[in-house]
């Protein structure tokens, strides 16, 4: 289990890919990928930094149409899913997102997760949570890790099953934020999700309980 010092980052931030580490380690042998796929990446990753996560539908499901075992287009795929779900005429994309995820974890990839990791040294004595690190939470079959997207310190991980006691919702913040904990053996990491949606923060404690055998508590 490796931790990197904490940088803060500003309230209100607005919580976005960075095109440096959209895509997780897996992915990154582009000369092995066809050109269609790689293209349907960057498209992606431009409309997923505009907030266009529906607009990245139809890009990434025409890729995998012709590519189906690419993993870096099935895992954008499943985040640009997710994140469409927000808005009400796209609701169904929740239940899409869900099989995706599940389905790019049992093929060997990962799942990823936009969130804030807290960073509040008062955090005990905070209503909200206030500081974050912005960065992607990454879950594979064997491991959870946090990646900060903006700073080279404040990352998390890998963290395996036997690092990790119980995922679940964080009360201190308030229901309205929808927080999650990971609780380890000796250390409570905070998350926010993007769209302060406990659709999101369940599905992280579903697929942390169902590929690492981690207890969920709600």
């Amino acid at each position: 289990m490796k931790f990197q010092n904490s940088r803060r980052t500003g309230v209100g931030a607005v919580l976005l890919l960075s095109l440096a580490g959209a895509v997780p380690p897996l992915h990154s042998q582009e000369g092995a990928r066809p050109p269609q796929a790689i293209e349907a990446e960057a498209t992606a990753k431009d409309l997923f930094a505009a907030g266009d996560y529906d607009k990245a539908v139809p890009v990434l499901e025409n890729a995998l149409a012709a590519n189906p075992g690419d993993l870096g287009d099935a895992s954008l795929l499943a985040m640009a899913y997710l994140y469409s779900s927000s808005r009400l005429d796209q609701t169904s994309n929740l239940d899409r997102a869900k099989a995706a995820m599940d389905k790019v974890i049992a093929d060997g990839g990962e799942a990823v997760f936009l969130v804030g990791r807290g960073d509040d040294p008062m955090k005990f004595a905070a209503v909200h949570m206030l500081k974050v690190i912005q960065g992607e939470l990454r879950i594979g079959k064997d491991s959870i890790t946090f990646v900060p997207s903006r700073s080279a310190t404040g990352g998390v991980g890998p963290l395996t099953a036997a690092d990790i006691k119980e995922c679940g919702l964080n009360r201190t913040y308030g229901s309205d934020s929808a927080a999650f904990h990971l609780k380890l053996q000796k250390a409570v990491l905070n998350f926010r999700p993007l769209h302060f949606s406990r659709d999101e923060s369940d599905l992280v404690c579903a697929l942390a309980a169902k590929y690492l055998g981690v207890r969920t508590a709600n």
